[in-house]
């Protein structure tokens, strides 16, 4: 995991100038839709990269949860995949992106309610 001081992305570009010439473009309307600021979206943009020591613009679900130091329980996991809304346990950096901002935004309340949604669909899975 991690790619410290690495300050080329892929195609050899420097990290900012691939975000700003090609990530901030793609996903522009997207991003703003959800409030996040260019200098916002470079920081988050900066971790992912630190994330993706193999330069394929994705990174595990694992990953992503010792980052931010917690434990990759399988409660976490569905969490994770619940909100990207795929089975695969990756990210790209626009899912990345909005998973984070989903997850951060949550009250305690929604938290609760997003972990019963989750149990109803592990329970509905478990017994079809």
């Amino acid at each position: 995991m991690g790619n410290a001081g690495a300050s080329r992305y892929v195609g050899g570009k420097k990290l900012k100038d691939y975000y700003k010439e090609i990530l901030w473009p793609k996903h522009l309307k997207l991003l703003n839709k959800f409030h996040i600021e260019q200098s916002k979206g470079y920081s988050l943009f900066k971790i992912f990269a630190f994330l993706d020591s193999t330069r394929t613009e994705e990174i595990d679900i694992e990953d992503c949860i010792k980052y931010f130091g917690g434990r990759a329980t399988n409660f976490i996991r569905r969490l994770y995949v619940y909100f990207l809304k795929s089975e695969s346990e990756k990210f790209q950096f626009v899912s990345f992106t909005i998973t984070l901002w989903n997850i951060c935004t949550l009250t305690t309340k929604q938290l609760a309610r997003y972990a019963g949604n989750i149990n109803e669909l592990i329970i509905s899975n478990f017994l079809s």
